[in-house]
């Protein structure tokens, strides 16, 4: 179940230092089975959606904290999956750049359910329908915070091209 339908943005980001931009999201398709070619073209959707379109061929170490951050988020929606874990995602950022970060998961968050893992409750707080707290491992409080903005169900990329290919 995890490594079908959980995808994870780390707080360190995780990123390949020796890959560029593109690279870094293009093994994501690479892994799910995507072509070269496939993945290329998916990875340049993705890091447009960011705001990454104008950085594909930098290394990876040569992004500020924010784009790297940006660069992580591409690479978990690259992975398709329904749940989105973030770790800290604003941890190594400076206010201005956590809350450009917040915002682009409130897009995410339209059509995937992200579960943001955060110590700074005031930041991450116009963002939220719901506060869970832990510890020592065991939940201490779960409130909701404002009831979720209705969406309309969303098809994953998956089902779509599936559906695309058997109309053919």
């Amino acid at each position: 179940y995890r490594k079908e339908q959980i995808a994870f943005i780390f707080q360190n980001y995780n990123l390949i230092d020796s890959y560029s931009v593109l690279e870094n999201v293009m093994v994501a398709y690479i892994i799910d089975g995507y072509s070269f070619k496939e993945a290329k073209v998916k990875a340049k959707e993705v890091l447009k959606f960011v705001g990454l379109q104008g950085d594909v061929h930098k290394k990876a170490t040569k992004l500020s904290g924010g784009q790297k951050q940006r660069l992580a988020i591409a690479r978990a929606l690259a992975k398709d999956s329904q749940i989105i874990v973030a770790d800290e995602p604003t941890g190594n950022l400076d206010a201005e750049n956590g809350a450009a970060i917040l915002e682009l998961l409130k897009k995410v968050s339209k059509n995937k359910l992200v579960i943001v893992v955060t110590h700074n409750q005031g930041q991450i707080e116009p963002f939220i329908t719901r506060k869970i707290r832990l510890h020592d491992g065991e939940v201490v409080s779960d409130e909701v915070v404002k009831e979720q903005e209705k969406t309309v169900s969303v098809e994953s990329k998956n089902e779509i091209e599936n559906k695309e290919i058997n109309n053919i």
